[in-house]
């Protein structure tokens, strides 16, 4: 998909069929540009959608520039810090 809104459209894909698994494909640099997305998806909290995220360490679309992701940032400790604050439900920071 064209610059990538992989969630956006897995997220109506699983709203409006909420029997089927939905498994959306993102990239690295796409994700970082779709914060507020994963924001709105953490709220609506669809059980039937998988995001899968390859992690390239670049914006593959726009010319393969450095994403944070090459060098300081991990998706994975990011993605961790949001469950472990869902689980425990907590709302100030972590």
């Amino acid at each position: 998909m064209r610059h990538s809104l992989g969630v956006l459209l897995g997220l109506g894909l699983a709203l409006a069929q909420p029997k089927r698994r939905v498994i959306a494909l993102e990239g690295d640099g796409s994700i970082l540009m779709q914060l507020g997305a994963l924001a709105t998806i953490a709220n609506l909290n669809p059980k039937n959608l998988v995001i899968v995220v390859w992690d390239n360490g670049m914006y593959q679309i726009t010319g393969s520039q450095p994403a944070a992701t090459a060098a300081t940032l991990s998706l994975a400790a990011l993605f961790w810090i949001v469950r472990e604050r869902r689980r425990h439900g907590r709302e100030d920071g972590v």
